[in-house]
């Protein structure tokens, strides 16, 4: 098995865990008597996240991916440990912290990784590789959902094991292939470089933390139930897997200069003019394009840090973040159809990548 097979299979096996505690913590908090907070439990990752992204990447260029990345899947059995034993919102909070900390040096490093040695197929390679991190998360949930008839904090223990599997693939892959540490001086591995490519990554970011926060009103508008508010949500994920397999074939259309505008418009203008049923038009269509324009940003922007790429990503994964941070809270702030906040925020995008594509970056970088 080659070194980019390990880091696919690798990130599928991790995000199984991760899947499955996302799909577990809000039960475990109900059961223990904390399901007020299970807002703030899920959410100390985010921000966590948000924060360490660049640094994380900047470390993992500077002192080498086999150094930092693999013990970083492996210490994951710590926050683990916290959720499977923890009974109070601080060691749950304290968890999910490690867990953002840790998961910052994994992926910038790993989409690093796969970057650097990927040529002119980089686009392609990222696609799969977030093929393979999304069927991970996909999957880890209803995992979660069967261990948590045995035992409710189980799933944290199958975490713990995926984690451990994980990490001991990425230590089995060999030298000649991993990056060794950067060889660029200090103040070059820290350089941040300007892009207008992450105003994309904003903008998906904005709609992934959106449709889940709309997604109850967006089934009603379809003509669905509440409880069937989940099947819009896998339709978007299942979008988003063709997304990614197009790139096979559409990588060259996909990194040029009017596909952002091109296809963020096809979906304001979806989300805009269709209703009731046709609405899950748009929903697929949403899918396909985030799926895509994440993967173009990850490709363009990681070129422009040649030697530092997982750098690179990590601002792009800064940049996504951010937006998943505030996408929830711009969309209870509009008062409006919850398909046409969508538009929204798909128009606020294709402004902000507008001005981007116009602004001087060489003076900024």
């Amino acid at each position: 098995m080659n070194g980019k097979m390990i880091l696919y299979l690798s990130s599928f096996t991790f995000m199984l865990g991760v899947g499955s505690v996302v799909g577990t913590i809000p039960a475990l908090a109900e059961s223990i008597g904390l399901g007020q907070h299970t807002g703030l439990i899920i959410s100390a990752w985010g921000f966590t996240y948000l924060l360490c992204n660049i640094p994380g990447g900047a470390i993992v260029d500077r002192f080498g991916f086999k150094r930092i990345v693999p013990l970083a899947m492996l210490l994951n059995v710590f926050p683990g440990l916290l959720f499977l034993v923890g009974r109070s919102i601080g060691l749950l909070v304290l968890g999910r912290i490690i867990e953002g900390i840790l998961e910052a040096f994994i992926w910038s490093g790993i989409i690093g990784e796969v970057s650097r040695s990927s040529g002119e197929r980089r686009i392609v390679d990222i696609g799969r590789l977030f093929i393979a991190t999304s069927l991970g998360f996909t999957i880890g949930p209803f995992i979660a959902s069967l261990l948590q008839k045995l035992a409710v904090a189980l799933p944290f223990l199958f975490y713990m094991l995926t984690s451990i599997f994980g990490g001991g693939l990425l230590l089995l892959t060999g030298d000649n292939y991993l990056r060794q540490p950067s060889p660029c001086p200090r103040r070059e591995v820290l350089r941040f470089k300007f892009s207008p490519e992450l105003f994309l990554a904003l903008t998906v970011g904005l709609v992934e933390s959106a449709l889940p926060a709309l997604s109850v009103p967006i089934a009603f508008e379809v003509g669905l139930s509440a409880t069937d508010s989940g099947l819009l949500l896998t339709l978007y994920y299942f979008s988003g897997f063709i997304g990614q397999y197009t790139l096979k074939y559409a990588s060259r259309g996909v990194e040029g200069s009017l596909y952002p505008y091109v296809a963020l418009f096809l979906g304001l203008v979806l989300f805009f003019s269709l209703r009731g049923f046709l609405e899950l038009i748009g929903v697929f269509a949403l899918g396909v394009i985030n799926a895509t324009l994440i993967s173009r940003a990850q490709s363009l922007v990681t070129r422009t840090y040649e030697g530092n790429e997982s750098l690179g990503s990590g601002t792009v994964n800064f940049s996504w973040s951010l937006g998943y941070s505030l996408g929830g809270l711009i969309v209870e702030a509009i008062s409006a159809p919850a398909s046409a906040r969508i538009a929204m925020i798909l128009a606020l995008g294709l402004l902000l990548y507008l001005v981007g594509k116009n602004l001087k970056w060489e003076k900024l970088n």
